[in-house]
């Protein structure tokens, strides 16, 4: 594969919710000198191409068509970033395509005038890594369909739908997936990336249940992949992500008997207990089965009372969700909690019994929609307790009370189990970190990002690798490269030259394009 310097950085999937679309409306086109900041050609859609050449495209198209002296333009180009802090790259075009044709058409165009194409799923990304400057922007954002087939317990889905789709459709036949962790996050940059979502410990990563995926390649080709045909492809596809070297529009996946019962355990302890809790949480994770979910917060203050009190002091709540096939499961697999008997008592102790819709709005308020956000995450092979305290350390001074930090012991695969399966997500590491930055006002943007860099900076000596799903990819050029195994990365730049030689696609984000 061409160096970055060569073809240049970029991205292709994207990633998780959307703010929303613009209602659907004619093409507006304002005259104007049109330019193709990606163009490396001079044939018709080249720098010479101008306005005809963007006529011609919108014509063919079902979709509508943007481009930058469009007066939708800038509207759009807000819209595609689910993030309320926008980043000031620019497409020279979006596509907001109805359709696979209208996919296909687009790639066909741009291998004519030798464009450079960036894919949006549905926006749920932290650095907006689908949105570059120059090329055209293809965005997925109507491709929603869901279909369940209950007796072949699999599922169909567009890759601009949302994990609550797909739920709501496949729970109420006994079914589910391991979809993310909030109910606005797309299928679409989600499973590109690998997919670490609920009940990962007893169902594998979400593209693990990936069993085949429909493509739109470089030259406007249709493809399915699976272990069988394009099995190379097939194998990008599960955990690429922006470095996935086609358009996926079309997931097909296997689906997993629904949890009955899911009950949750939200114990808050005071930051001042960090020492002991951080000591416990390894052993407590050792203890519960496969099925209970472990997740360890950091925040800078502890969340309100239900009565809607002012918030508490700085806290740490861990929070055990398991997914079972009775309350009565649920409760003696979560009772190893109240096995801890030494140590600190929780200032809180709250237990929720819900079902799998329920628990994918749990998280909800931690991901206000309109908010400005950064994020940034790690894998660490190094013991629990020193990674969560390196984060505490930096937690309690963000900026913004919203702010919070996240550390999750991975269980390990359940003795006996087969390996994981042969998929670029190949990078799991026993702990995940991140940290999350979130506040309302513009003017704080440089006060927070400053806070994030600078708890990330403490932790990164545990670093073993990152998660490219939802890292910062512009922190520094080795980022994405870090996401992978040595030999997964190899083999993805052997993915990429086979299928997209000319490097149509843009690659991942590099650290000159954090603007």
């Amino acid at each position: 594969m061409p160096s970055e310097s060569e073809r240049g950085n970029g991205a292709t999937p994207t990633r998780r919710a959307v703010l929303g679309g613009l209602s659907a409306g004619p093409w507006v086109l304002v005259a104007g000198a049109w330019t193709l900041g990606a163009c490396r050609g001079t044939g018709g859609g080249g720098s010479g191409g101008g306005l005809g050449a963007w006529r011609d495209l919108a014509a063919a198209l079902d979709g509508e068509l943007h481009a930058r002296d469009d007066d939708g333009y800038e509207a759009r180009r807000l819209a595609v970033q689910w993030n309320g802090r926008k980043t000031a790259r620019r497409p020279a075009a979006i596509a907001r395509v109805a359709h696979e044709a209208d996919v296909a058409t687009c790639l066909r165009y741009a291998a004519r005038h030798d464009l450079r194409v960036a894919v949006r799923g549905a926006g749920h990304s932290w650095c907006a890594s689908s949105v570059r400057d120059g090329g055209l922007l293809l965005d997925l954002d109507r491709l929603r369909d869901v279909e369940v087939d209950a007796a072949t317990r699999s599922a169909r889905c567009g890759p601009a739908a949302r994990g609550a789709d797909l739920i709501d459709a496949s729970v109420p036949l006994g079914l589910a997936f391991p979809v993310g962790h909030c109910r606005g996050v797309p299928l679409s940059g989600y499973l590109l990336a690998g997919g670490f979502g609920w009940n990962a410990g007893a169902w594998g990563p979400a593209c693990a249940s990936v069993t085949a995926v429909d493509v739109v390649d470089a030259s406007g080709n249709v493809v399915r992949a699976d272990e069988r045909e394009h099995a190379d492809l097939y194998w990008a596809a599960r955990g690429a992500g922006p470095g996935f070297p086609g358009v996926v529009t079309r997931y097909h996946l296997r689906l997993h008997d629904a949890p009955a019962a899911v009950v949750t355990r939200a114990l808050t302890f005071a930051l001042d207990d960090l020492d002991v809790i951080a000591d416990r949480v390894a052993p407590l994770r050792a203890a519960l089965p496969a099925g209970v979910e472990l997740n360890c917060i950091v925040s800078p203050c502890a969340p309100p009372s239900e009565a809607g009190g002012p918030r508490g002091p700085r806290a740490i709540v861990v929070v055990a969700t398991a997914f079972a096939s009775t309350e009565r499961e649920a409760d003696a697999w979560l009772a190893a909690l109240d096995d801890q008997a030494t140590g600190p008592a929780p200032i809180g102790d709250q237990r929720d019994v819900t079902d799998f819709p329920g628990v994918l709005a749990s998280l909800a308020p931690l991901f206000p929609e309109g908010r400005r956000y950064a994020a940034d995450v790690l894998w660490s092979a190094r013991p629990f307790g020193e990674v969560l305290r390196a984060l505490a350390v930096g937690t309690h001074a963000a900026p913004s009370p919203d702010s919070f930090a996240l550390c999750v012991p991975i269980p390990p695969l359940p003795e006996g189990a087969p390996p994981p399966p042969d998929m670029a997500f190949a990078l799991v590491r026993p702990v995940f970190a991140g940290v999350y930055g979130c506040w309302t006002d513009a003017r704080d943007d440089e006060a927070n990002a400053r806070w994030l860099r600078g708890v990330q900076a403490g932790v990164e000596r545990f670093a073993d690798g990152h998660y490219v799903g939802e890292s910062d990819l512009t922190a520094d050029d080795d980022r994405a490269r870090r996401s992978f195994p040595p030999e997964a990365w190899r083999r993805l730049a052997d993915v990429r030259r086979r299928w997209d030689p000319d490097g149509r696609f843009f690659s991942f984000l590099s650290a000159d394009e954090r603007a």
